[in-house]
């Protein structure tokens, strides 16, 4: 059988894929008439009355009869067009520029017949509105952060989390795709500042720890050089640049760009105002005056795309400089560290699927977080205060644990045999003429001397999976007699 016809009267339909460019286009005429009344909230000579994205519209004003007055266009508006406005989302929020002592009881304002409830709180293009910026950057952080964990929360049943959970490349790929746009949503905005920004940075960076398998104690130039993650701090300045691009994009006469030109141009450098913060940002990173890219109309992408290069480098650069001071990080290479790209020793592909479990213990041992003997007396009082318990002769370090501990050559040489026929084959380098801090760069990043073995990324693969199968069973056999009573 076929239906008949079925008739559509409702004309943007709510969740649709159009269903807000739709609505952009259905409400224009209200915003042109909020325009055109020349009421509302001024800046100079700029009138900026309103902003809204579809159906989200805030009115912003100085004087009570003036708002009154844009209030009314709006049930009016909807009277025209056959809709009803939503008394419960329908809010005032009295702006309190500087904090006072003497609080005024605020304007009581009427949407129709109905009173508009006066709050303290509200939200608005997904950003919350307070009464003061500072209450604006503490509340929007607090959400963002819970926003982000509950992000996290839900993506546990597909392996989003530490040892038994997918590779590191994965998940790195997950939090970059699905948690960190909601942890910096609209802080290009905001520009929090020292605290605000320690919030979000600490959450990202435990959460980086967490996803890697390393101590909350890991070195973070080395959480940044691993993950390829840039710190909050840049990303957000990062995207304020990029706004700011997409206002410079814009045509002479649109409000954003003739506010821009408005503050450039009057405001000290002092000023709180958001374009002072964005002139401050590019002289921080060499990138000229912003009124000289605001009044440039040409713009590009590749433009955009070149400022996010110099943004990055900068922090690349700092960190790299960091991250040599460590001197735990010395088996670590820094040299390739890029934002936006994991470390090469994340991407070198698995032969098996134990090879991820066995990740975290070389991570640690790269970075010096790994509880070896000295450690271990610090914390425990366990055992000699430094001489390895396996042994009883030296010291315990990296390279005794790796390369000369007696107690574990009947597990070490089956693997370096391995090892060496790789070498042997294929760079014609013998493992005994190694020098022994070049044979623990082997075994902990031999991304770092790829070139100087001229090994391609199949052999490199196959080096690889020897060493952390290596590490791996030293420490599980550490582990067995540390155990023991």
């Amino acid at each position: 059988m076929i239906a008949d016809d079925i008739s559509v009267s409702q004309v943007v339909r709510q969740g649709g894929i159009l269903s807000t460019d739709l609505y952009k286009v259905y409400v224009n005429p209200l915003l042109n008439r909020l325009q055109q009344s020349g009421l509302g909230c001024k800046i100079g000579n700029v009138l900026c009355n309103s902003t809204a994205c579809a159906d989200d519209i805030a009115l912003l004003g100085k004087r009570p009869p003036d708002m009154q007055a844009q209030i009314n266009i709006s049930p009016d508006y909807a009277g025209m067009e056959g809709y009803k406005l939503q008394l419960q989302k329908s809010v005032a929020i009295h702006i309190q520029p500087r904090p006072t002592k003497n609080s005024c009881e605020p304007e009581q304002y009427q949407l129709g017949k109905d009173p508009m409830p006066n709050v303290t709180k509200s939200t608005h293009l997904g950003i919350i509105k307070t009464p003061s910026m500072r209450q604006n950057i503490e509340s929007n952080v607090e959400e963002n952060v819970k926003k982000a964990r509950k992000s996290a929360y839900a993506l546990l049943g597909s392996g989003f989390h530490g040892e038994n959970g997918l590779d590191p490349e994965s998940l790195i790929h997950l939090f970059k795709t699905y948690i960190s746009p909601v942890l910096l949503y609209g802080m290009e905005l905001l520009t929090p500042k020292s605290a605000h920004l320690e919030t979000l940075e600490k959450f990202q960076k435990k959460m980086h720890k967490q996803i890697l398998s390393v101590p909350m104690s890991t070195p973070d130039p080395a959480i940044y050089i691993l993950t390829g993650i840039l710190p909050v701090e840049a990303q957000i300045h990062a995207k304020m640049i990029t706004f700011f691009c997409s206002i410079c994009q814009q045509a002479d006469n649109s409000v954003e760009k003739q506010l821009g030109k408005r503050q450039l141009t009057v405001k000290s450098s002092g000023s709180h105002s958001w374009y002072i913060e964005i002139q401050r940002i590019m002289f921080k990173y060499n990138l000229g005056r912003a009124l000289d890219m605001l009044d440039n109309a040409d713009v590009t992408k590749t433009t955009i795309n070149q400022i996010k290069r110099q943004i990055a480098n900068y922090w690349v650069n700092g960190i790299s400089v960091i991250a040599n001071l460590y001197q735990g990080l010395k088996y670590l290479q820094t040299d390739n560290f890029m934002a936006g790209r994991i470390h090469n020793i994340l991407k070198i592909k698995s032969y098996t699927n134990k090879d991820r479990f066995r990740i975290p213990m070389k991570l640690k041992l790269l970075t010096e977080t790994y509880a070896l003997q000295p450690l271990r007396y610090k914390i425990y009082k366990e055992g000699n205060q430094e001489i390895c318990n396996a042994c009883s002769q030296k010291e315990e370090t990296v390279e005794h644990l790796l390369i000369e501990c007696k107690a574990w050559d009947n597990i070490r040489r089956p693997v370096i045999n391995d090892i060496e026929s790789l070498l042997t084959n294929h760079s014609n380098t013998e493992w005994e003429s190694l020098s022994e801090g070049f044979k623990i760069q082997i075994l902990m990043d031999i991304t770092m001397v790829q070139r100087q073995l001229r090994l391609n990324s199949e052999e490199v693969s196959k080096i690889e999976h020897q060493a952390r199968r290596l590490i791996f069973l030293i420490h599980s056999a550490r582990c067995k007699l540390l155990l023991q009573p």
